[in-house]
């Protein structure tokens, strides 16, 4: 038998890693080689933490219930909470220990995953030791395997609602440290499912409320006469009125100044893109050809400011700028093409679409991006694969337009048929399905905390959607043409909306509802793109007459 060759082994993982942008792992020294985690072990982890590290709204569970991952990692999280120095937290986090192991017996129950005889001895197995006292527990050992055991009305009750766990502050840090730290995937699913764990921030201002009005109706029974209120009662009243004013006030236009202007060579303009730090300007035109600026004032001021991409062989629908590597490109010719930033030559060509490519979106998270197409399907790509690695089909009409959710786990997208989808990107199926515009949805953006989606079209409105409830939550007159393009403020509290023809206005969402601060009507015979930067300015691209 041939030596395995680990050294060779650890280069080319390296060498991949470092083309990935792993930067914690490029240096050979601290990179480990260990054969004890399974592919799907890695996904699940992957999956795990991109779900903690963004604010994410929707419980969608994937993964069927299994009998040997339920026993593993509840064996787990029950010895932890056994061990856990800290008096208050280990009494706090036993009251999850019989809701857990119940809901992921009856689970097991549901899924019929694995024998009844094997599920009721992983539930009589776990219930001893250091669980405390439960009744419905003690009720499902004696119902035994019988098979109406869902139908029972104990336990429709207990499944009918989450229950209610109170934590304090420390014990739910130390819970989301341990569920970071193990990354127990299927135990965190039937936490998030079917426990509620109130913010201790919020319970603790709701006591400080009720301890206020306590303290109210005792010095009104003691006290005749009861001091004037201090000035700060009076703010809820003076910024109803602040906000009265400003809805009644005459709306502003945006001062606007071109700080550049460029001669595209007389070909008309289809579509156009700026980078994250607006250094650089794409513009798409009819002709195929790709144009790019640099406006950062070294090249303005030598002259080397553009350059001409050539390889598509008709129209060119849409740009977006591939992080700060490479420039992605979509065409009427079915294809999607990459320019790599450095030298701006074709260095790839994607191929899968039957139909025009009418909108791409770049996922930050995984560095994998998605298409639109007139075939009426949405497109999973790697750029290291020529080749579509996820196909999603669900719009009657072609969709138009699309974007990433920010914990990279959801696509939302728009169409010809009036509807907005959202999709789970590890499957490929819709979780999501909005109806409400009367035309064809030009443009969708989540919201920086992944809370709230907004949409727009033909239809004049711009919708403000609640991604939990999958319910509009607020719909926003944008008026003649409707808007094809939509931008987030950084910080998340101004909305920008503009329509190909040039209106572009602005709405303040930081005082609880939507309030038009900015409207303005630019001089340009095709809008193309709009982008805020960090420090709030808003950077419109358009085609001037």
């Amino acid at each position: 038998m041939s030596k395995v060759d680990l050294q060779g082994i650890r280069q080319v993982v390296c060498s991949y890693l470092r083309r990935r942008n792993y930067t914690s792992a490029h240096e050979e020294g601290t990179f480990e080689v260990s054969a004890e985690v399974s592919v799907d072990e890695m996904v699940k982890r992957a999956e795990l933490s991109a779900r903690l590290s963004q604010s994410h709204v929707l419980t969608v569970n994937n993964a069927p219930p299994d009998l040997a991952a339920y026993d593993q990692q509840f064996s787990r999280f029950k010895n932890w909470v056994s061990k856990l120095s800290d008096d208050r937290a280990r009494t706090e986090l036993g009251q999850l220990l019989p809701l857990v192991l119940s809901h992921m017996y009856l689970d097991l129950v549901g899924a019929s995953s694995g024998s009844r005889v094997n599920n009721y001895k992983f539930l009589k197995r776990h219930y001893t030791g250091n669980i405390s006292n439960s009744n419905l527990i003690e009720d499902l050992l004696a119902l035994g395997t019988c098979s109406d055991l869902l139908g029972r009305p104990s336990v429709e009750l207990f499944r009918s609602e989450k229950s209610e766990v109170s934590l304090a502050r420390e014990t739910l840090n130390q819970l989301r440290a341990y569920l970071i730290s193990c990354e127990s995937a299927q135990l965190l699913q039937v936490i998030g499912q079917w426990i509620c764990l109130p913010d201790p921030s919020i319970s603790g201002m709701t006591a400080e409320v009720d301890s206020d009005n306590e303290e109210g109706n005792m010095s009104k029974q003691n006290s005749e006469t009861l001091p004037e209120p201090p000035e700060e009662a009076n703010a809820a009243k003076d910024l109803a009125a602040a906000l009265a004013t400003v809805k009644e006030s005459p709306v502003q236009p945006m001062p606007m100044q071109a700080f550049f202007v460029a001669n595209s060579q007389t070909n008309p303009v289809a579509c156009a893109s700026l980078d994250d730090d607006a250094s650089v300007v794409a513009a798409g035109l009819e002709s195929g050809l790709c144009e790019v600026w640099s406006l950062t004032p070294d090249t303005l001021a030598t002259g080397n400011s553009h350059q001409t991409l050539i390889g598509h062989c008709g129209p060119v629908r849409a740009l977006a700028w591939y992080l700060d590597r490479a420039l992605l490109s979509s065409s009427v010719d079915h294809t999607i093409r990459l320019w790599p930033n450095d030298t701006l030559n074709c260095k790839a060509v994607y191929r899968g679409h039957n139909g025009v490519v009418h909108a791409l979106s770049i996922c930050r998270q995984n560095l994998y991006f998605s298409s639109a197409s007139d075939d009426l399907t949405l497109k999973l790509w790697s750029p290291e694969c020529c080749h579509p690695i996820r196909t999603f089909v669900g719009h009657m009409r072609a969709p138009t337009a699309l974007q990433f959710h920010s914990n990279g786990l959801y696509l939302a997208s728009g169409g010809q048929d009036n509807t907005v989808r959202m999709w789970d990107v590890s499957v490929g199926k819709p979780v999501r399905l909005l109806i409400g515009h009367e035309g064809t949805v030009r443009s969708v953006a989540f919201h920086p905390d992944g809370r709230t989606l907004v949409t727009a079209g033909n239809d004049l409105q711009v919708r403000l959607w609640d991604v939990g409830e999958g319910l509009c939550r607020a719909q926003l007159n944008f008026g003649p043409g409707g808007a094809s393009h939509l931008a987030w403020s950084k910080d998340g509290r101004c909305l920008a909306a503009a329509s190909s023809s040039g209106l572009v206005k602005v709405w303040d969402l930081g005082l609880g509802e939507a309030v038009l601060v900015n409207s303005t009507r630019l001089q340009t015979t095709a809008l193309l793109h709009i982008r805020y930067r960090l420090n709030h300015s808003l950077y419109v691209v358009g085609a001037i007459p």
